[in-house]
């Protein structure tokens, strides 16, 4: 299978996708409608958050994996 876009391009479309999901993450979780979690709901957010960093390190993206840990200045 071919590349369908340049490096760079997909290298933004990517990382402007994980902040996306990351900020809605974290939307959600200060959302008024959570009032708490149960050991499932952390143990999900888990599983998603290191598939997420995975797929990340896999595309060649360390930084976004330091903004999962705890993004500077929030």
């Amino acid at each position: 299978m071919g590349q369908v876009l340049p490096l760079e391009m997909l290298s933004r479309t990517l990382k402007g996708a994980l902040s996306q999901i990351s900020e809605g993450i974290m939307t959600l979780l200060a959302s008024d409608t959570v009032r708490c979690f149960n050991g499932n709901a952390v143990l999900g957010l888990d599983a998603d958050l290191q598939l997420l960093t995975g797929f990340a390190e896999e595309q060649g993206f360390q930084e976004l994996k330091q903004g999962v840990s705890g993004r500077p200045g929030r």
